[in-house]
């Protein structure tokens, strides 16, 4: 296959496109200071074009604060964020798919600790106990997806007719709860569990070594600084 080469608008020099720039309605050789600044120029441009577009479609003096840090809108508007709480019971909580990922970093934390083996079917288990102390008084929580036609009494009564919730609940057809308000409100808790019987032992067992070994890393880490690398699930913990 013959590479496609082009005439230099510069020195006429032949240049294939990976060693060129567009230039002047043609292209040059990269090793030209007008290619160079005129090509530099164009790439500013667009970047600049894509971060008037960002703070163009946000709006706000703060928002554009939140484009340029990264920083959480919720907070920049004194918002407490929906996906700290239930939306029923106000209580702070962890994601259960957050817990489930202690639970795998502290089997190997008490190992490593020599607090005995975990059994992940005993809640006397040293990975509970474990993490127990990491949650605190926090409550484990879930999203889930509302049901089609589900009555706007029956939202707003999930919701405490807290106007912010209750418009994201309507408008992304989803609610985040803990354990014991999903069951008072005919919630499935399990609605999302794999069916594991239909997973082979040989893919359950390749799946719990690539797991075992990323949580052997992230215990290893935290026995050796005191410091928690998830700090979604605890804040400055020690």
């Amino acid at each position: 296959m013959t590479i496609k080469t082009f005439k230099c608008v510069v020195c006429a020099a032949e240049v294939t496109k990976p060693k060129s720039y567009a230039f002047q309605g043609g292209r040059a050789c990269r090793t030209h200071e007008e290619a160079c600044s005129a090509h530099q120029a164009a790439e500013k441009a667009i970047k600049d074009k894509l971060q008037a577009h960002k703070v163009s479609k946000i709006g706000s003096e703060v928002e554009k604060d939140f484009v340029s840090s990264g920083k959480n809108p919720a907070r920049l508007y004194g918002i407490r964020d929906p996906n700290t709480y239930c939306w029923r019971c106000s209580k702070e909580g962890i994601y259960e798919t957050q817990v489930f990922t202690r639970f795998l970093v502290n089997m190997s934390k008490a190992k490593l600790k020599g607090l005995g083996e975990s059994n992940p079917f005993s809640e006397d288990s040293p990975h509970y106990q474990l993490t127990r102390q990491e949650l605190g008084e926090r409550v484990v929580l879930k999203r889930f997806p509302l049901p089609e036609r589900y009555p706007i009494w029956k939202i707003k009564q999930l919701t405490q007719a807290n106007p912010d919730i209750l418009w994201v609940s309507q408008t992304a057809k989803m609610v985040v709860l803990c354990y014991t308000c999903a069951h008072d409100f005919g919630f499935d808790w399990n609605f999302d569990r794999v069916d594991l019987s239909k997973i082979s032992l040989k893919s359950l067992a390749l799946l719990g070594d690539s797991a075992k070994e990323a949580a052997n890393e992230v215990a290893m880490k935290e026995i050796l600084t005191g410091i928690f690398y998830n700090p979604k699930f605890k804040e400055n913990s020690k």
